[in-house]
């Protein structure tokens, strides 16, 4: 079924969300925000940063924690004018989930923004990837401090040595993270779950993105191109230096299946 409401995109860092939104950005009937609810130091020099909204609410009742819900809704709405009017996007890691309602609930409980979005029937999607890519992505973006590459910029590359213990339990937490947001997702009204290696995984064609665009109402989403390309290019025995000792690890790991589907989980 078409929901064609504001959009929020929910996935794990390292999932290939900047890929994804800069081909939503090229549609003329969106407006595409990004991570307005990253509270880090940076973001009161984004004027939309929904903390940079907070700090201006301050001493007004809307800042009560019993106003949580209204103050989502009044946030949604200066969205709304913020984007002209137009169909909004904005992006939301695992990681911001709960800072909506920290005061009010336990870290094991459905955060409270997915209430929200079902009160208010908005699309929810769920972009995911398989965490091993995830771990593995990360550990050369901190190796080489380049987290993002644009088209036409020059890819740093260096070869990783990978703790052993430290995937392991990486994998473990991020494993139990992922099936816990697709439980709350599931749990909407209106969501769609997508896969980055479906969409720009080796055998990535522009159909994959027909589910997204029929689900979102957009028309031809796979016709545009994304102005990010792909940090990794190398084999990953190329890339990581204890290749061998990594896939014995993992073969003995309840993780096994990440070697044998580019994107399973579970």
């Amino acid at each position: 079924m078409t929901n064609t409401g504001d959009i929020f995109l929910i996935a794990h860092p390292r999932s290939g969300t900047h890929a994804l939104t800069s081909m939503f950005s090229q549609k003329p009937e969106l407006f595409v925000f990004g991570e307005v609810f990253n509270p880090s130091p940076d973001s009161e020099v984004y004027p939309s940063n929904y903390y940079h909204y907070l700090r201006a609410m301050q001493e007004t009742p809307i800042s009560s924690p019993k106003n949580a819900e209204t103050r989502f809704n009044a946030y949604l709405d200066y969205l709304k004018i913020r984007a002209r009017n137009l169909r909004y996007l904005v992006d939301n890691k695992y990681d911001t989930l709960h800072l909506f309602d920290i005061e009010l609930r336990e870290v094991s409980a459905p955060p409270a923004i997915f209430s929200h979005l079902t009160k208010r029937n908005l699309p929810i999607v769920h972009l995911k990837r398989n965490i091993l890519h995830i771990y593995i992505s990360h550990a050369h973006a901190m190796a080489t401090n380049q987290w993002q590459l644009m088209a036409g910029e020059e890819a740093k590359t260096q070869t990783l040595e990978i703790d052993i213990d430290d995937m392991l339990g990486y994998l473990t937490r991020k494993q139990f993270e992922q099936e816990q947001v697709d439980a709350w997702v599931r749990g909407t009204d209106s969501y769609i779950e997508v896969w980055y290696e479906d969409l720009f995984g080796p055998r990535a064609t522009p159909s994959a993105f027909q589910p997204l665009s029929d689900f979102l109402g957009i028309e031809n989403l796979g016709a545009e191109q994304t102005a990010f390309r792909k940090q990794l290019t190398k084999p990953y025995d190329q890339l990581i230096e204890n290749y061998d000792q990594v896939v014995r690890a993992l073969r003995r790991s309840p993780h096994a299946r990440l070697l044998g589907s580019e994107r399973s989980v579970g």
